[in-house]
């Protein structure tokens, strides 16, 4: 049996997190799926900043286009959010946003996952979007952001046109959206699930995820037995 990798390429937390539950579900493992971890899992990567990134090749971020975005880092020039990059831990064990002292330990950790994302094989790879992350509303992005974390067909086109430019080949993109967060007419678009939306902060549900995923895959996958929050 061949495996299939599921990858995140945004635009939150929540997309890695929820492939990972799905990926450990029996129905998963019984098809060949499997997690791999990557370069966009933490990052709040707005479908059309990630594709100009990708088509500007992955470029590293030099210090000064690093800035402190309400205690979190925040990559200018790209326009991402590093959610938990350039933290140090204190004595009582709480974390702070230290951009200077852990600059090059992240500069080494971002170019280790550009050249392990680079090597990704798009023929057994699906690649995994995902915007249904409540705190992206008020919290990561502000009442005048709301286009930034808000899909159509025409960015999911954009981001899928950008990977297949980087690696010369046809890629595979899914993508599973908040209803209340999708212009136009998702039914028209067979790369897209709906969920709806739910009281967590940032993981989501499982079950509508697993049921969104498994929907876009074509296997009847359950969530674990403690979905939810």
């Amino acid at each position: 049996m061949s495996t299939l990798y599921l990858q995140s390429i945004g635009m939150s937390c929540q997309t890695r997190h929820q492939i990972e539950q799905f990926a450990n579900t029996e129905a998963a493992k019984a098809a060949g799926i499997e997690l791999r971890s990557g370069l966009f899992d933490w990052l709040g990567t707005p479908p059309l900043r990630t594709a100009r990134f990708l088509d500007a090749g992955l470029p590293e971020n030099p210090r000064e286009s690093v800035v402190d975005n309400k205690g979190r880092a925040f990559f200018t020039i790209p326009g991402f959010h590093a959610f938990h990059a350039f933290r140090v831990k204190e004595a009582d064990g709480t974390k702070r946003l230290d951009i200077d002292s852990t600059f090059e330990r992240e500069r080494e950790k971002f170019a280790y996952q550009r050249e392990k994302f680079l090597e990704t094989d798009p023929k057994d790879t699906c690649f995994v979007l995902g915007n249904a992350q409540n705190n992206l509303d008020g919290e990561v992005y502000g009442r005048d952001e709301a286009d930034e974390y808000r899909f159509d067909s025409v960015r999911i086109d954009a981001l899928q046109a950008s990977l297949e430019r980087l690696f010369g080949m046809p890629c595979r993109l899914i993508v599973v959206s908040r209803a209340d967060r999708f212009y136009g007419d998702p039914a028209a678009d067979p790369r897209v699930r709906l969920v709806p939306p739910e009281n967590s902060e940032w993981k989501g549900d499982d079950r509508a995820w697993a049921t969104a995923l498994g929907s876009l895959l074509g296997i009847d996958a359950p969530a674990p037995v403690h979905a939810g929050v």
